[in-house]
């Protein structure tokens, strides 16, 4: 029996690490990819995803129950067998590693697109890495921590987005379902792209201090989530055309280009 007793995480460290492992470089393009499938009714595609993320968040959590001092590497083996649970480890570690080069090198093309032009990527890089080496070498505690305070931080960003809106125009979301229901659930697939980080529930349940809160915590960061990718999809839609927002990469960062202050 494996035990994880020693750096356990409260529940609010537990939200914020699935919520902003949810919440990574997709709320950047997620307007433009629903939009190019489902058109401005993307919004209802949002609802939906998260529907089937808190389902499969509880599902998780109920399978954790009962295996409250395990993790998926220790689960694997036990139902699936050595040989297969030791192929199924590696491929969630190849899953593992290859969400971590996306987002790693879809960050350094932002910052070198749009903040830092003429600074070299390999500085961007060791920028990036080397506190990401420091935070991830010590225990989960401090990326709880580290994950609590970012939320906090951060939590002022999203009323940025609330500026534009004096430029909205409701009739670009109108009328309400235009192409009809199939192309709202054609565009659910692009959403559970973005919702993925409930699996993470996977390996810190076992350090979470109050298990019997694991499923309210999970759908709570859940809904934080849609909460977000609502609020983004929904501002775009509202200032960009339906045809505008498709020629745009990046459309949240497109928004923030609007908001001026004068002093």
């Amino acid at each position: 029996m494996r035990a994880y007793p020693i750096t356990n995480i409260s529940l609010m460290q537990y939200i914020f690490i699935i919520h902003g492992t949810q919440v990574g470089i997709g709320i950047l393009t997620l307007p433009r990819e629903l939009t190019e499938i489902a058109g401005t009714d993307g919004w209802i595609s949002i609802l939906f995803g998260g529907v089937c993320s808190v389902l499969a968040s509880i599902l998780i959590t109920s399978i954790m129950k009962k295996h409250p001092d395990k993790t998926l590497y220790d689960l694997l083996p036990i139902y699936l067998g050595p040989y297969l649970g030791t192929l199924g480890n590696i491929f969630v570690c190849l899953y593992g590693a290859l969400a971590t080069f996306t987002v790693i090198f879809t960050t350094l093309f932002v910052i070198n697109v749009w903040i830092l032009v003429e600074t070299p990527n390999y500085l961007i890089l060791a920028g990036y890495l080397i506190p990401a080496y420091i935070i991830g070498s010590n225990s989960i505690k401090a990326l709880g921590r580290y994950s609590e305070i970012t939320f906090y931080l951060a939590i002022w960003m999203p009323i940025l987005l609330l500026v534009p809106l004096k430029e909205a125009n409701v009739l670009h979301l109108l009328p309400v379902l235009k192409e009809g229901w199939w192309p709202v659930f054609s565009a659910v697939k692009n959403t559970i792209i973005s919702f993925l980080g409930f699996e993470m529930a996977f390996f810190f349940y076992p350090y979470l201090k109050c298990k019997k809160q694991a499923t309210k915590g999970i759908i709570l960061a859940n809904l934080m989530s849609v909460v977000m990718f609502l609020l983004i999809t929904l501002i775009s839609y509202l200032f960009f055309s339906p045809n505008e927002i498709n020629q745009y990469q990046w459309p949240t960062l497109t928004l923030l280009k609007e908001v001026e202050f004068p002093f």
